[in-house]
């Protein structure tokens, strides 16, 4: 009898020792931050692409959504994760004015809300922040730098989507820089595009049979720059007219060695989409988090495009982001 207690007892103590798990305790509330993207391009999926890095390495789920441009499955993308009621919201809305329904609805659904990339219109929504690129910045710096290596050049800008602000931001930056150097550089066209090769190589194609004197074609992105190298190389122009872009790309980066991209200014995908999570995991933690987070950017060149911040989260990036203060 005294050994039949003392296996009781044992297991007993078992039990107590193995504490409420093996019980069938409700297991730790999952986090799952929900992230949206307008589209397909290659900058959205490297930005995709760190923050999940980031959120596996602290045991965060993601729902990712992409709206494919369609302005009816953004708004239906954002609307499905605040009705699953996810812990943070991260998105790059197609229009500022999307941007301010957005942050309004997950206010009702107490879901804190982190833009990337563009700033709402005013209203009374509230949010997180705003984490983008200074892109006056970056068309200030192109400004600077066709001012000081192409000196009364005729520069053609080939632009991304207007609307969310992105584009207004780059031409207040880069007229505005020119304006302030007194330069004799003189933009001689602005042509519009969804941020698309195919639309790019049109332009630039369209350029040349009209005519029109260029000496520098700055595009949007190295997506666009590739496609305006293809139609420069393939006419015998390139070198005759130079390329500059934004960027920092994988593909940019390959453009600059070969020399065939002459500067970029250069912006990290990456970079940004892991500072979104940063501040959704903060947010989602309680922490303080500014009201703008403007990643560093740098105009890159052949001679210094070894010391970019890519677009890859590779060591130098995770690095970066884990000592990065705002």
């Amino acid at each position: 009898m005294k050994r039949i207690a003392l296996c009781v007892l044992c297991v007993l103590l078992i039990a107590c020792a193995a504490g409420p798990w093996a019980f069938g305790a409700e297991k730790a509330k999952k986090i799952v931050f929900g992230n949206v993207q307008p589209g397909p391009d290659p900058w959205y999926q490297y930005s995709v692409k760190a923050f999940r890095y980031f959120a596996e390495k602290n045991g965060v789920e993601v729902v990712y959504l992409n709206s494919e441009y369609n302005q009816d499955k953004d708004i239906a993308n954002v609307e499905d994760l605040i009705a699953r009621k996810v812990d943070a919201l991260s998105v790059f809305p197609m229009t500022a004015d999307l941007g301010q329904q957005y942050a309004q609805k997950a206010n009702k659904a107490k879901i804190p809300f982190i833009f990337e990339a563009v700033t709402p219109s005013p209203g009374p929504a509230q949010y997180v922040t705003v984490v983008s690129f200074s892109y006056a910045q970056l068309g200030a710096q192109i400004a600077e730098y066709v001012h000081k290596a192409h000196p009364g050049a005729r520069l053609v800008y080939i632009t991304g989507k207007p609307g969310t602000g992105i584009i207004e931001q780059y031409v207040e930056g880069l007229e505005g820089k020119l304006k302030e150097l007194k330069s004799s550089v003189k933009i001689v066209s602005k042509q519009p595009t969804d941020w698309n090769r195919q639309q790019a190589m049109d332009i630039t194609q369209n350029l040349l049979q009209s005519g029109q004197k260029i000496d520098v074609i700055f595009a949007n992105n190295e997506d666009m720059a590739g496609g305006v190298i293809q139609v420069l190389k393939e006419a015998g122009m390139l070198g005759e007219i130079a390329v500059v872009s934004t960027g920092g790309s994988p593909e940019g980066i390959q453009l600059i060695k070969a020399g065939e991209l002459e500067a970029t200014a250069a912006a990290s995908a990456g970079l940004e989409g892991a500072l979104c999570f940063k501040a959704c995991w903060d947010a989602y933690q309680g922490r303080k988090v500014p009201k703008l987070i403007n990643p560093p950017i740098m105009i890159a060149t052949k001679d210094n495009i070894d010391s970019v911040v890519t677009w890859e989260t590779n060591e130098a990036l995770i690095k970066l982001v884990e000592s990065y203060k705002y």
